[in-house]
């Protein structure tokens, strides 16, 4: 199909030949909105029904146009068969669309972490059961969303006090001061997402020096401006030291600042101890404990303060 003359790549796709995306059993086809090449996409598409049984739902199908006449718009639908779709649209979980995520669109991705911390809540589960949760579960969820959009900074806020809510309480919401504050916290050439930032975006040119485009998409933008971020810093001999080379990790510790180091932290944090007697530590580290206050409260201690 895609070397035949008359069918026209999106203009997106056409420098890395890209005609079709497959995750699991979602399939997306992309070429030129004019009518030929997407007649092409259909009959193949119906060649591939023919040759394997698996055909495409009406019902699960549409196609979406961008700068498209109404008049083609109709005479492609009317030949395909398939329905018009309107941005936007949900592909594995997660919403697509040709603009920025607004905060409603968000909502879906909080909806399911509060879903399940509903169905834990009624369980008794220790501080290190509970950040078991968090980081397999709800972080999970967090990054597969992360992975693929740059989400608003409401969103971000959001996803901190439902983690941070049940960390401490094991509820979806905070009713009171937690005892320790909630400071949050690829690069692999054969990747798709590279090679299309490299040949749609930087074309050769030097990354340091690269000046976005007043028509990039505002994920981009974004991104840029954290590099601006760093170029300014080692302008100023306060990143690198004069090396280019630098790593995300590294990247990412400068920007939080010096950390301060606490004595403590290898006997608290290490492999030997078990999670739940780690935690109960680290909260004894910080005098954030409330065992002593209990006890004072039933008259077996006189004071409250814990010595470190």
């Amino acid at each position: 199909m895609s070397h035949r003359e008359e069918f026209k790549f999106h203009h997106k796709c056409e420098q890395l030949k890209i005609h079709h995306l497959i995750f699991a059993d979602d399939l997306m086809l992309f070429s030129k909105g004019d009518f030929k090449s997407v007649v092409l996409l259909v009959r193949t598409l119906k060649a591939f029904a023919e040759a394997s049984g698996l055909e495409a739902s009406p019902d699960k199908t549409a196609i979406y146009f961008g700068s498209v006449t109404e008049d083609e718009q109709s005479r492609i639908l009317r030949v395909s068969g398939y329905k018009k779709g309107s941005f936007p649209f949900r592909c594995l979980g997660v919403p697509i669309t040709s603009k920025r995520l607004t905060k409603a669109e968000c909502d879906i991705l909080v909806d399911r972490m509060v879903k399940r911390i509903m169905s834990w809540s009624s369980r008794h589960l220790s501080y290190a059961a509970r950040i078991t949760l968090v980081n397999a579960v709800l972080m999970s969820l967090h990054t597969y969303w992360a992975q693929i959009f740059l989400l608003p900074k409401c969103v971000l806020h959001r996803i901190i006090q439902v983690c941070m809510a049940f960390l401490w309480e094991g509820k979806v919401v905070l009713s009171r001061a937690p005892l320790v504050a909630w400071d949050w916290i690829a690069q692999k050439h054969d990747l798709l997402w590279i090679k299309w930032i490299h040949n749609v975006y930087l074309r050769e040119s030097d990354w340091w020096e690269y000046q976005t485009p007043t028509n990039a998409s505002w994920v981009w933008r974004c991104i840029c401006k954290v590099k601006e971020v760093f170029r300014f810093a080692y302008n100023n001999n306060n990143w690198l030291n004069g090396n280019k080379n630098y790593s995300i990790k590294e990247g990412y510790h400068w920007l939080q600042g010096p950390q301060e180091e606490v004595p403590w932290h290898y006997w608290v944090w290490n492999s030997a101890n078990i999670p739940k007697h780690s935690f109960i530590a680290w909260l004894v580290a910080l005098g954030k404990l409330k065992t002593r206050i209990v006890l004072a409260k039933a008259g077996i201690c006189q004071t409250t303060m814990v010595v470190v």
